[in-house]
């Protein structure tokens, strides 16, 4: 259900961007990753508690603040992509190193890009 709202969320808010341009990306793009970036803390509030759960929320947070610099379809589409990876991790209701490697590779592979 999460990821559907997500989806959705960001789905509407290409479309809008698309058809009213850059007043559109000015007033929304914040306001759309930041409701997405609450619907994510909630999903990781949900987790069993975990060495690894805390460091989440720190690389989420900071994922979201790197995207408020961002263009809005990129903003939209690194967010949706780390979205999903959270979500399918998510399945048992706790993260392990190893998914929260994969997700830290995410985070810097965004970085990379962003520099480049």
């Amino acid at each position: 259900m999460f990821v559907t709202i997500l989806t959705v969320v960001v789905a509407v808010g290409i479309y809008l961007f698309r058809n009213d341009g850059e007043l559109f990306k000015k007033v929304s793009k914040e306001k759309i990753l930041e409701f997405a970036y609450n619907k994510l803390e909630e999903k990781i509030d949900l987790l069993k508690s975990s060495p690894m759960k805390d460091s989440v929320k720190t690389l989420v947070t900071k994922e979201f603040n790197n995207l408020k610099n961002e263009k809005f379809d990129t903003a939209m589409n690194k967010f949706g992509q780390f979205a999903e990876l959270i979500k399918s991790f998510s399945i048992d209701e706790k993260i392990d190193s190893t998914e929260f490697n994969e997700l830290k590779t995410l985070v810097l592979y965004h970085e990379r890009s962003k520099k480049n």
